[in-house]
């Protein structure tokens, strides 16, 4: 027995009118959408290079995130009937990832500001003693720890590849 559907014809118009306005919204927004997307993909970029992660295809992990954020926002607000808390969660969700990546990058950055010192002594006596830089940078990078001790091994491995030490040292 198939379905009939009775819809007004005041309802039909006015979901016409509705869907096509948001189409025309989101076509007419198009290029703030890509200036934001670029901003943020930058912004993540950046601090995922200082935690030493190379993820590939950020902007499509981004776009999926906020497809989540915004079916958790239709399905509170419309599934639930809850708009005000579908909207604070989804606003929560939406800089949560931002925000633990750029605390992480921070933490890293606190760390190796707080090993640095000791570091450089450390550097300072293996020339003193008679090393290279470049071996006295093999050394610590082997016996520093983590974070400044990647730091160094990073610095040593692209010296080692054949840049010039001082271009890996302006890098780092």
């Amino acid at each position: 027995m198939p379905i009939e559907l009775h819809l007004k014809p005041e309802v039909l118009i006015a979901s016409v009118a509705v869907g096509g306005a948001i189409g025309m919204t989101c076509y007419a927004l198009s290029n703030e959408f890509n200036s934001l997307m670029d901003y943020v993909e930058k912004d993540f970029k950046l601090q995922l290079r200082r935690l030493r992660l190379n993820i590939r295809n950020i902007r499509t992990y981004l776009i999926a995130w906020w497809m989540i954020v915004l079916m958790t926002l239709i399905m509170i607000s419309v599934g639930l009937g809850w708009p005000v808390l579908g909207f604070l969660i989804s606003g929560l969700m939406i800089f949560f990832p931002w925000f633990l990546v750029r605390r992480a990058a921070t933490n890293r950055r606190d760390q190796i500001e707080d090993q640095l010192a000791d570091a450089m002594v450390s550097l300072s006596g293996s020339i003193r003693a008679g090393l290279s830089l470049a071996q006295s940078m093999e050394i610590l990078a082997k016996q520093s720890p983590d974070p400044i001790g990647q730091e160094f091994q990073q610095i040593y491995g692209e010296y080692q590849m054949g840049k010039t030490l001082e271009r890996c040292m302006l890098e780092a």
